[in-house]
């Protein structure tokens, strides 16, 4: 059985993440939009956080996001597609692609009735997806 070495001339098969001295820390610029360059989260509105498990498509292997505790922090974003709890934000300028989602967990009192106990709403914008602004 043919064995596929550790590593390559082109790449290397090393399990090990690289560590980004920037997670925990807030945009030092505005971010923006890759395709229509829309500011989509103003500067030091979000937090860098790396999620190991997220709740993108199936295909996607994003784990790092801006995090934002609020939706009334973005500019120029909107939602694109609704999954269950999970709402899907697009930049509302050129709407080329998903750019994160918002994931609502709400929990309720203790007769399942309409009276709102907490709204731990997070919406997560993917790194890979928007750039700073230049």
């Amino acid at each position: 059985m043919y064995k596929i070495p550790e590593t390559h001339d082109n790449f290397s098969l090393s399990k090990k993440e690289h560590d980004d001295q920037t997670i925990g820390c807030t945009n030092e610029r505005n971010i923006v939009c890759t395709f229509c360059k829309k500011i989509i989260i103003p500067q030091g509105m979000a937090m860098k956080v790396d999620l190991i498990k997220n709740h993108m498509r199936e295909y996607d292997n994003i784990n790092t996001y801006w995090h934002l505790d609020t939706i009334d922090k973005f500019e120029n974003i909107e939602i694109h597609g609704i999954n269950g709890d999970i709402k899907y934000l697009c930049c509302i300028g050129c709407q080329s692609e998903i750019l994160g989602y918002q994931q609502s967990s709400v929990l309720l009192n203790k007769n399942k009735q309409h009276q709102l106990l907490q709204d731990t709403t997070q919406n997560f914008i993917a790194c890979s997806r928007v750039k700073y602004e230049i």
